[in-house]
C-alpha cells in the first residue's frame, strides 16, 4: 500500500503566563476571592488558516476557551498543540466553512498552535429532508474535511448536534439518497474514493404513530408498555405527549415485529422486554444504560444489533489502549477487500511475532499481506465474522492461535471473559469497537456470549471518562521509556507491530505459554472453528492453521510444575486455564506435543502449515514473556512461513 505523503506546516510555539493573586485576611472569619482570568492566545498562520475572532481570549480557570478560524481551501486540522505536546480540543464547521475551535477546562495562560495538512479529503453531509438545528438552507449540505494523517478511513459525524427532523429518527448515513447505497452508523467510519471527496446523505425512519404503543409515566419521561399495533418495522417515537420516551418495560414486544429502530432518548430496555419476539434486527444508540441478554430472551431470530454513536468517544488520547488499532487493522483490510490477501489471525503473539510485510515483500505474487491479529483473550468467533464480510476467492487465511488461547480455538465464547483480577481486561473489545462500532453489527448476537450484557458493562464503565472526539489520536507516546511517533501508533500499514522488539527476557522471566489439548478436543470449540474453516472454504480462501509461536522453557517448566506460571508470586502475565481443564499431566514434554499433534490431526479440518516443534523458541529469544518474539527472532519464525506459503503457491 502506498504510504501518503504529508506536507506538514510546523508552527512555532510561543508561550506566556500571567498570574492573579487572591489573597484573604489572616484573621477575619470571612474571606473574599479574586476572579482568576486567563489569557488563551492561538498562533496565527496564513498559510493554512486566518483567525476571525479575538485572539487572545480571556477565560476563567476550568471554562473553555474558543477561537473561530477560517480555513484555508485544501487544509484541514490534524490536532493542537501547547509547547510541543498534542492536548485535547473538538473543532465544529458551520455552513459558512467557518470553524470554531474549542479547547476544554484551561487551567492557566498559555499559547496554542493548529497542527494542518494539505493532503485532504471531504465528505459532504446532506439533511436529505432534515432541517438545521440553528437554522440555514438545509438543500445545501454540510461539511468536514479529513486528512489522510493515521486514518484511511474516518469517523463519520453523528449529526445529532446539526440536523433534526420532526416524526423522524436519524438512523445512520447512507451514500445514496434513497438509501439503497452503502449504510454507515452514525460515528463509524466510512471508504472515501481516491476522487477524495464524498456525499453522505441522512438516513431518517418515520416514527410509528403514538396510538401503536401502550406508554407509562416514570419520573424520567415515558416507558413502552406495550406495543400494540402491528408493523414488521418498528419504529419508536423519541416524544410523547411532550415527555422523552426513555425506556422499554418487560413483555413490551412479544408479537411479529422484525425490526425495531429505537431513538437516542431510549436509556433503558428492561430485561425480557423482547423475550418471545420474532425480532431479527435492532438499531439503537451507544448511550444506553440499561439493557443485557436476557432482555431477548427466546429470540430465536435475533441476530444483529446496530449501534448509532450519540456519546463522545472516550479511548483516544489519554485513554489509549494499545488495542486501540484494531479499528486500523480493519480499515487496512476495508480497504483491500477486492484484492488478492493473505491474512494472518491470532492472538498478541501473532501480531507481535509474524510480520506479514516481510511476507509481502518476499511474495512474487501480486498479493497483500495483513496481520488482522490482535489479543488472545477476545472473542476470535466475533472477529471471524467480522473479517469474513471483506474476504473473497483466492484469498489465504492463516489461523495462528496461540496453544493457551481458549477463544483462538473457539473455547470460551464470552464478549467479556474474566481476566485476572483487572477489571477493565473483560471490556477490551468493546474499547478498540468504539471507533468503529459498526463492526460490532457484523457479529451474529446467537454465536457469542453475553454482547449486549457486555456492552452495559461498557458503558458503566466509559461513561465516567473523560470524553475525546475521533480526531484525537495518539501518534506520539513513551513506550518502554522511548518516546515514539508512528502514522498508525503501534501498527505498519500491513497491521504488523511497528516497534523494535528487542530481546530483554532474563532466564528467570520464561513468560506465559501452554499447551491445552482440551480446546482443541472439545466438540462444540472444535465444531465452532471447522465451522468457521468451511466458511472460508466455501467463499474460495484456502484456510492453513498453525500454532503461534511458544515458549519451550515455560512448557518444560509447567510440565514438572504446572502451579509455576500462575501468576500469584511471580508477576507474569499467566491467567491460567478455565477451572474446569486439569493442569498438564504428561509422561514427558515429547508426549505432551504428540498429544497436541494428534488432536489437531484428529478434530480439526484443516492443513497444519507448520507443526509446533517448528515454532518452539527459548526465553531468549522473546521481547516479553507472552509470546512475542523478539525482532531478530521474529524474522526466521516469519521466514519459515514464507518458504511454507512459496511451497503452497500463495507467496
Amino acid at each position: 500500500m502506498k504510504k501518503h505523503l504529508f506536507n506538514k506546516y510546523s508552527i512555532v510555539t510561543c508561550f506566556c503566563l500571567f498570574f492573579c493573586v487572591a489573597c484573604a485576611g489572616g484573621t477575619s472569619s470571612s474571606s473574599s476571592s479574586i476572579e482568576h482570568n486567563y489569557s488563551v492566545y492561538l498562533y496565527e498562520n496564513s498559510k493554512c488558516y486566518e483567525i476571525t475572532s479575538s485572539n487572545p481570549v480571556k477565560v476563567n480557570r476550568g471554562e473553555s476557551a474558543s477561537f473561530t478560524i477560517k480555513l484555508n481551501n485544501g487544509i484541514a486540522i490534524h490536532n493542537l498543540k501547547h509547547q510541543e505536546e498534542e492536548v485535547m480540543m473538538h473543532y465544529t464547521t458551520n455552513l459558512s466553512n467557518v470553524t470554531t475551535i474549542t479547547i476544554p477546562d484551561i487551567r492557566y495562560s498559555a499559547s496554542y498552535s493548529l497542527e494542518c495538512y494539505d493532503e485532504v479529503y471531504e465528505i459532504s453531509y446532506y439533511p436529505n429532508g432534515g432541517d438545521y438545528i440553528e437554522g440555514g438552507n438545509s438543500n445545501t449540505p454540510y461539511q468536514k474535511r479529513y486528512s489522510y494523517k493515521n486514518r484511511l478511513r474516518p469517523n463519520t459525524d453523528t449529526g445529532i448536534n446539526t440536523i433534526k427532523r420532526n416524526g423522524y429518527v436519524l438512523n445512520g448515513w447512507n451514500t445514496l439518497a434513497d438509501g439503497t447505497g452503502e449504510r454507515v452508523g452514525l460515528g463509524s467510519r466510512v471508504t472515501v474514493s481516491d476522487d477524495k471527496t464524498l456525499n453522505l446523505y441522512a438516513m431518517w425512519e418515520k416514527e410509528s404513530p403514538a396510538e401503536d404503543f401502550n406508554f407509562v409515566l416514570a419520573d424520567e419521561g415515558y416507558y413502552v408498555n406495550k406495543y400494540i399495533g402491528s408493523s414488521l418495522k418498528v419504529v419508536v417515537p423519541s416524544c410523547y405527549n411532550d415527555k422523552p420516551v426513555v425506556g422499554i418495560n418487560p413483555e413490551a414486544f412479544a408479537g411479529m415485529e422484525r425490526t425495531v429502530i429505537l431513538p437516542y432518548s431510549i436509556r433503558s430496555i428492561k430485561e425480557g422486554s423482547f423475550s418471545s419476539s420474532k425480532i431479527q434486527e435492532l438499531y439503537l444508540y451507544d448511550n444506553i444504560i440499561e439493557i443485557s441478554d436476557s432482555s431477548f430472551n427466546n429470540c430465536s431470530d435475533f441476530s444483529t444489533v446496530h449501534f448509532n454513536a450519540f456519546l463522545a468517544p472516550r479511548f483516544g488520547k489519554d485513554n489509549l489502549y494499545s488495542e486501540i488499532n484494531f479499528a486500523d487493522k480493519y480499515d487496512i483490510l476495508i480497504k483491500n477487500k477486492d484484492k488478492q490477501k493473505v491474512i494472518a489471525f491470532g492472538g498478541s503473539g501473532t501480531y507481535i511475532s509474524l510480520n506479514t510485510s516481510m511476507m509481502e515483500k518476499a511474495s512474487k505474487n501480486d498479493v497483500i499481506c495483513i496481520n488482522m491479529a490482535v489479543n488472545g483473550w477476545f472473542n476470535g468467533i466475533a472477529q471471524y465474522e467480522m473479517m469474513l464480510p471483506y474476504l473473497k476467492d483466492g484469498d489465504t487465511f492463516l489461523h495462528v492461535p496461540e496453544t493457551s488461547s481458549q477463544f483462538g480455538m473457539m473455547y470460551g465464547t464470552s464478549m467479556t471473559p474474566e481476566i485476572g483480577e483487572f477489571t477493565y481486561n473483560k471490556l477490551r473489545l468493546y474499547s478498540i469497537l468504539e471507533t468503529n462500532l459498526d463492526l460490532l453489527s457484523l457479529v451474529d448476537v446467537r454465536h457469542v456470549d453475553g454482547l449486549l450484557t457486555g456492552f452495559k458493562l461498557f458503558n458503566e464503565y466509559r461513561i465516567p471518562l473523560v470524553p475525546t472526539f475521533y480526531e484525537d489520536y495518539k501518534t506520539s507516546f513513551d513506550l518502554y521509556g522511548k518516546k515514539c511517533n508512528n502514522d498508525l501508533a503501534y501498527i505498519d500499514n500491513r497491521g504488523n507491530w511497528a516497534l523494535d522488539k528487542e530481546a530483554k527476557i532474563g532466564a528467570d522471566e520464561a513468560g506465559e505459554a501452554d499447551i491445552v489439548v482440551e480446546y482443541v478436543t472439545d466438540v462444540a470449540a472444535h465444531e465452532r472453528l471447522n465451522h468457521y474453516f468451511t466458511l472460508l472454504r466455501d467463499k474460495g480462501v484456502d484456510v492453513y492453521f498453525s500454532p503461534a509461536a511458544i515458549n519451550r522453557d515455560t512448557l518444560e517448566k509447567r510440565l514438572a510444575d504446572p502451579h509455576s506460571f500462575d501468576g500469584k508470586d511471580n508477576g507474569h502475565l499467566y491467567y491460567g486455564r478455565p477451572e474446569e481443564i486439569p493442569d498438564p499431566d504428561y509422561p514427558s514434554f515429547d508426549a505432551w506435543l504428540e498429544e497436541y499433534k494428534k488432536a489437531v490431526h484428529d478434530y480439526l479440518s484443516v492443513e497444519v502449515l507448520l507443526p509446533i516443534e517448528k515454532v518452539l523458541y527459548r526465553t531468549d529469544d522473546y521481547f516479553e514473556p507472552d509470546y512475542h518474539l523478539a525482532s531478530s527472532t521474529s524474522e526466521s519464525y516469519t521466514n519459515m512461513f514464507i518458504d511454507a506459503l512459496k511451497a503452497k503457491g500463495v507467496l
